[in-house]
């Protein structure tokens, strides 16, 4: 069910992205390509162990990718330089990722304007300080950001394949179960009458 819901969304967006994208006067490098460079713990409560960052990113408002996270200490420089693509806006969630309750340490968006140059901020909670080093440039293009949707809806579509051979044949195994058990009914009932 997991997989079937991500489809839909996944295809719903891929057939918005391709309407809105034809529908626009685009240039090839319409674009951005949000670079998260670094994270530079200044103060982490957690004197041993840290404290486990993680980031999430939606992307033009779906959740796309997997989490990424770390325990990092106090003076602790984590070198993610991971890239996410984008037509309007991406929005990360840090969040400290506790055992107990996680706790959104902040909830940044950046639209589609951009900089070659690299920024950094600071953000700070009850637990944690840390710097975010990023920078925002012109994207692959539209185009890109269609076919990995493609290729993504396409993913989705074998491993819909796949749960409905293996549905298929749980269904056969629970009849041929359900033949079994109706021949071993009729067993005893004989076994009861003679």
């Amino acid at each position: 069910m997991k997989y079937f819901i991500s489809f839909c969304l996944l295809f719903l967006f891929y057939f918005e992205l391709c309407n809105y994208a034809y529908s626009q006067d685009f240039v090839d490098n319409g674009t951005r390509t949000f670079q998260l460079i670094q994270i530079h713990c200044l103060r982490a409560k957690g004197k041993v162990v840290g404290e486990s960052i993680r980031i999430e990113a939606d992307i033009d408002g779906l959740e796309l990718g997997s989490p990424i996270k770390k325990a990092l200490k106090t003076n602790e420089l984590w070198e993610i330089n991971y890239s996410y693509d984008y037509l309007d806006s991406i929005q990360l969630k840090l969040w400290d990722d506790n055992v107990f309750k996680d706790i959104l340490i902040s909830n940044i968006i950046f639209d589609n304007r951009y900089t070659d140059k690299i920024k950094t901020i600071t953000l700070t909670s009850k637990d944690v300080d840390f710097d975010i080093t990023f920078k925002i440039v012109p994207g692959p293009g539209y185009k890109a950001i269609i076919n990995k949707l493609q290729n993504s809806v396409y993913l989705l579509k074998e491993d819909l394949k796949l749960l409905k051979n293996e549905t298929s044949s749980l269904k056969e195994e629970v009849e041929s179960l359900e033949d079994e058990n109706n021949r071993l009914k009729e067993k005893i009932k004989d076994l009861d009458d003679g």
